[in-house]
């Protein structure tokens, strides 16, 4: 495989990485990483179970709070618990490891029904996974592909749909020229099979020059990188997102006079699927944060009530085009590899994410890999 550029800017690298958060209860921002003394939590899970009123109780660790799709995830997330009559609280790693693996770990001694994290580290996290589950309590990895006897991954179907969108923009540009692709965070599960779905993707177009922007989940920070690739390399000709910075991208390319610089976005938010009309992005991918955080808060009802999930379910996605991209599509042979929507389907589907996973229409058997 051709080499891949991967452009490390000094001084940015700072860690805001992407939450899966909500809010039907919160947390104080700062709590103590130390866990809490054994009464305390003892006295902590009665209270909780009162307060619960007999409902089962689901905790959803995020790596923050932070940002336009976490939001819209809590805000799903709020919906599944309604839906499903289960008690739900967010918690916030505030981008630590060790603040991760200590909510955990007192949410064990709380004796919670069921645990969803968005693991900052696949590798980390296991331990705390681990003690959850030998304490009977189910976890769900949220977006995150890892092994253990106890959990079960709710995963987005990244490199297969990154690769996807890949071949796209490589047709788009006559298999010719240079692509960047803005990822999360190295270590990530969910960054690194985005990046591993380019960079498998781009080495079938060997006119092509790859760069992959690491931008550690940070939208300000993507956006600053892209502005200082295009110094660089002023004939760049388009720029994969694999986060929800599309709008951050597309600002860069504007503030550099490059109004023709093509622009996927990624993840579906309802505010951006216009933009694929109006073709200021040359595709999006449906996902949706609203309903990402429905399915995930659905799983784990599923799961706290007994249900027998697979360990690894994958969220249904589909690249969201234009008619005449899609016609190109057609010419290409790419719509046999991928599905499509058009950005009129795709609202539908966003608004419709309730009925898509909720308690009537939940099927395991719907949640299958892209291949």
């Amino acid at each position: 495989m051709k080499k891949v550029t991967a452009l490390l800017l000094v001084g940015m690298m700072f860690l805001m990485a992407a939450a899966c958060g909500g809010k039907s209860q919160t947390e104080p921002s700062k709590e103590n990483n130390a866990a809490a003394p054994a009464e305390t939590q003892e006295e902590d899970a009665e209270k909780n179970a009162e307060e619960a009123g007999g409902k089962k109780q689901i905790a959803f660790v995020c790596i923050n709070m932070e940002g336009a799709f976490w939001v819209d995830m809590m805000r799903g997330g709020e919906v599944a618990a309604e839906d499903y009559g289960v008690d739900l609280v967010f918690k916030s790693g505030e981008g630590s490891l060790e603040k991760q693996i200590s909510l955990i770990e007192n949410l064990v001694v709380q004796g919670v029904d069921c645990i969803i994290v968005d693991p900052l580290d696949k590798q980390g996290i296991v331990p705390a996974i681990n003690k959850a589950g030998e304490a009977g309590i189910p976890v769900i990895t949220a977006g995150n592909e890892i092994e253990t006897d106890y959990n079960v991954c709710t995963i987005y179907n990244d490199a297969y749909d990154v690769g996807c969108i890949t071949d796209v923009m490589c047709k788009t540009i006559g298999e010719s020229g240079k692509v960047a692709c803005v990822v999360g965070a190295p270590g990530s599960a969910v960054s690194d099979a985005r990046q591993k779905g380019f960079e498998d993707a781009v080495a079938n177009y060997p006119n092509v020059e790859p760069f992959v922007l690491p931008a550690k989940w940070d939208a300000t920070v993507a956006q600053q990188m892209v502005t200082d690739l295009l110094v660089a390399e002023p004939d760049l000709d388009g720029v994969i997102c694999a986060d929800a910075i599309g709008f951050q991208i597309v600002q860069a390319a504007e503030a550099s006079n490059r109004e023709d610089l093509l622009v996927t976005n990624f993840a579906g938010m309802t505010d951006n699927i216009p933009g694929v009309e109006d073709g200021t992005y040359l595709l999006d991918l449906l996902m949706g944060g609203a309903r990402v955080g429905y399915w995930n808060v659905a799983t784990a009802a599923q799961l706290a009530n007994g249900a027998d999930i697979p360990q690894k379910i994958y969220l249904p996605t589909s690249v969201v085009v234009s008619e005449n991209t899609k016609e190109k599509l057609d010419e290409w042979g790419l719509t046999d590899k991928m599905t499509t929507c058009t950005p009129d389907e795709a609202m539908e589907i966003l608004e419709g994410f309730s009925e898509e996973f909720g308690p009537d229409s939940y099927k395991v058997e719907n949640y299958q890999p892209r291949s």
